[in-house]
């Protein structure tokens, strides 16, 4: 593939995930913008989930980041109740 098809994939995919992360943090009742600052943004899903911001650093931990991004979606899903 040429590289300008792949930087245009690149952008729509990442397009679609501010969008998502947008709706997401409007809805839980945070800024939206925040989506868009690096660890700003891991803050706010620590708020949305209900966990102090200090275990944002879990990120950081090799392996520990995979499974607390699991954690965080689950908790994310059952604070919108689903």
């Amino acid at each position: 593939m040429e590289a300008g098809v792949l930087i245009f994939i690149y952008l729509i995919v990442l397009g679609f995930f501010v969008a998502v992360g947008w709706k997401v943090f409007e809805k839980a009742g945070q800024p939206g913008w925040a989506v868009l600052v690096p660890i700003y943004n891991g803050i706010i899903m620590c708020r949305i989930v209900k966990k102090p911001w200090w275990w944002l650093l879990l990120m950081c931990i090799p392996y520990v980041g995979l499974v607390w991004s699991i954690w965080a979606t689950n908790r994310c899903a059952k604070a919108f109740g689903k």
